[in-house]
């Protein structure tokens, strides 16, 4: 199975940087940022912080992580640096996520729910209630000191964090209900 060999993806900026002399001045514009989507083994995932350096956002959308404590404390310290992480809660077991984030994840997985019908609600979402032949998944988190973005029902669906100088963005629905189309 490919997820059990990939424990993360990252999210790379690269710039474009202009010259001093560039008639366009040396301002870095918006258009001149590139960015890569990039699966990361846990045999090639960095072991010291200099490592995720050119990473914008790391995501962990698996529960097969197998990162070992080097692994673990550079990724920690690169978020705390500034780094924003998205967890897929609904796709990482908690206890991945305590022992990544310690006093960080208060959380608690509540139970989980499987849904035919999906109204997203909070910031920029368009309320529509979306039907689906196949259901689904939510886990119901209750996640004490995260700001809720948005919500199913009662129930936090995205939810974020400061820590230290990074962000954590938790996700509690299903990918495919995200999406714009039915599926």
């Amino acid at each position: 199975d490919q997820d059990e060999s990939i424990v993360a993806s990252m999210v790379s900026r690269f710039e474009n940087k202009k010259h001093e002399n560039d008639p366009a001045g040396p301002a870095l514009e918006e258009r001149d940022r590139q960015y890569q989507l990039r699966a990361i083994s846990p045999l090639r995932a960095p072991f010291f912080t200099a490592g995720w350096d050119g990473v914008s956002t790391v995501i962990l959308a698996t529960e097969h992580t197998r990162l070992d404590s080097a692994q673990m404390a550079s990724l920690r310290q690169w978020l705390f640096s500034g780094g924003r992480l998205w967890i897929m809660v609904d796709r990482v077991s908690s206890d991945y996520c305590s022992h990544l984030l310690g006093e960080d994840y208060p959380c608690e997985v509540v139970g989980t729910a499987s849904l035919n019908s999906v109204k997203i609600q909070g910031l920029k979402a368009d309320n529509q209630e979306r039907q689906y032949a196949r259901p689904v998944e939510l886990v119901r988190l209750l996640a004490p000191g995260y700001e809720t973005i948005h919500r199913v029902g009662a129930w936090p669906v995205s939810a974020t964090r400061r820590v230290g100088l990074g962000t954590v963005l938790l996700t509690t629905l299903e990918a495919r209900a995200w999406a714009d189309d039915q599926i």
